[in-house]
């Protein structure tokens, strides 16, 4: 409980509150996407619509 406690108190000082990491590959990831639409559901749930050069849809959902 003190580590979850502790990685949840630093992730509150980050800008964005995303792992350096996995910003660095959504960056690399959404750079061959026509469209992204972010829709929130609930405090730490999103789902999220991407739009690919041939119009195909995928939706994930995200919960942090």
């Amino acid at each position: 409980m003190e580590k979850r406690y502790s990685r949840k108190k630093i992730a509150r000082q980050w800008e964005d509150g995303i792992l350096l990491g996995v910003l660095k590959d959504l960056n690399a990831i959404s750079k061959n996407l026509n469209v992204v639409k972010v829709a929130t559901c609930d405090d730490g749930i999103a789902e999220v619509t991407i739009l690919d050069d041939w119009n195909n849809q995928k939706k994930a959902h995200s919960e942090s």
